[in-house]
């Protein structure tokens, strides 16, 4: 057991450093920075807002940006959870967060719970590993990750949390992909299903309600009753 756990920690290290790798060769060769600030970045400016007790934000110094106007005040008009994850962010790097920083770090979990996901669903695991690469690298998702604008984190943290969610549910006891769906739960598939519990199926199935177990003829053959 620790030793495959150790196995399938190499693998996603081993993906991790393939999406890096050659995520920062690409970044390179299109001449972006990391760290750079993408001037389409409405969700720090929402969270700088918040910092300051409004939740309006100012169109004159941002005229460029897709805002929402409601009673002579501007709004970031998109949904506001990518800006819960750039809030903490505004304590260290003020209005000028990394966007594409952000953007690596989302694709890197993305790839390594898609490879947990399709492991969990019995896929070998050198399979998975490049299943997962393409996963992030082979789709829209990498072309998205490689901009800074609110469009696109917003899409890549949807592209996350929604791998996430099923690498969650698949966890569930007695689930499809939970490979402990099949022992001491009774659920189908279940021993308990077949053993002690006074369903068919059972060796306790003869059990009166209460638990006592009938004597005599009765208990072997329903429907006949010892004379009284």
């Amino acid at each position: 057991m620790e030793r495959s756990k150790s196995r399938s920690v190499l693998d996603i290290f081993a993906l991790v450093i393939a999406v890096l790798m050659v995520y920062l060769i690409v970044l390179s060769g299109l001449g972006l920075s990391l760290t750079a600030h993408s001037p389409y970045d409405s969700y720090t400016l929402q969270a700088m807002s918040w910092r300051e007790g409004r939740t309006t934000v100012d169109q004159a110094t941002h005229s460029w940006l897709e805002l929402a106007l409601f009673d002579n005040e501007y709004y970031v008009s998109f949904p506001p959870f990518p800006s819960v994850v750039m809030l903490p962010l505004t304590w260290i790097h003020g209005e000028k967060t990394p966007t594409l920083l952000v953007n690596l770090i989302m694709l890197l979990m993305t790839a390594g719970f898609g490879f947990a996901l399709l492991e969990r669903m019995g896929i070998e695991r050198g399979k998975a590993a490049v299943l997962a690469f393409f996963y992030v690298c082979g789709c829209n998702l990498w072309i998205i990750m490689l901009r800074g604008g609110v469009w696109y984190t917003a899409q890549g943290m949807s592209m996350l949390l929604t791998t996430i969610f099923f690498f969650g549910v698949t966890a569930r006891p007695g689930r499809p992909g939970n490979r402990d769906g099949a022992e001491g739960t009774g659920r189908p598939g279940s021993r308990d299903r077949a053993e002690g519990t006074g369903r068919p199926g059972s060796r306790d199935g003869a059990r009166r309600p209460g638990g006592r177990r009938r004597e005599g003829p009765a208990a072997d053959h329903p429907g006949h009753e010892p004379p009284g």
